[in-house]
């Protein structure tokens, strides 16, 4: 009896997408587990509070564990980020908000004039146009924090309930240092 003939070897290309394939099964789980993990914030105070599902502090007194998984965390994230997988799980939560917001600052001079700069993110129409990932993704997500607070004032309940919309500039003003710090 004669011994088979081997099967073709796979190619780079094959073993790359079969890698690939088998770190997706991994990452994906673990990009969702690992917010449940409480990992200390680090690096530039506007960081501190850039992931807003990401549970603060620490889970162990053993350091070398509490390191790991703050590394282990920060890989996750950094996929994320480059291969366009962040994910905002509240826009499939019940009750999503029913409406988006965008920032508008009114500009007050001494010679009585003002102006009114608008988000360079608020769509012109319905419909906007598509966005790279990882292009100007900072400055939309400081936006973004600024009007979460606002996410679920609908315009009706303006007469109804005024004190709702002291709110958002509150919210805004307790994210004075990180955007300070951004600015700068």
């Amino acid at each position: 009896m004669s011994e088979p003939a081997p099967g073709p070897r796979p190619t780079f290309a094959a073993v790359c997408v079969g890698l690939f394939a088998l770190w997706q099964l991994v990452y994906l789980p673990l990009a969702n587990l690992i917010d449940y993990v409480p990992r200390r914030p680090h690096g530039p105070q506007p960081e501190a509070f850039a992931d807003p599902y990401q549970r603060c502090g620490t889970f162990t007194t053993v350091e070398p564990l509490q390191r790991a998984a703050e590394r282990a965390g920060d890989v996750l994230d950094c996929w994320a980020e480059l291969s366009g997988q962040e994910q905002g799980w509240t826009m499939f939560a019940p009750g999503p908000p029913p409406h988006s917001c965008f920032v508008a600052v009114e500009l007050r001079f001494a010679d009585g004039t003002s102006d009114t700069l608008l988000s360079p993110y608020e769509p012109d129409h319905v419909r906007p146009a598509n966005r790279a990932p990882l292009v100007h993704d900072r400055a939309f997500n400081f936006e973004m924090r600024f009007t979460l607070d606002a996410w679920f004032l609908p315009n009706d309940t303006i007469a109804e309930r005024p004190d709702l919309y002291a709110i958002p500039p509150a919210g805004a003003r307790a994210l004075r240092a990180p955007v300070v710090a951004y600015l700068k």
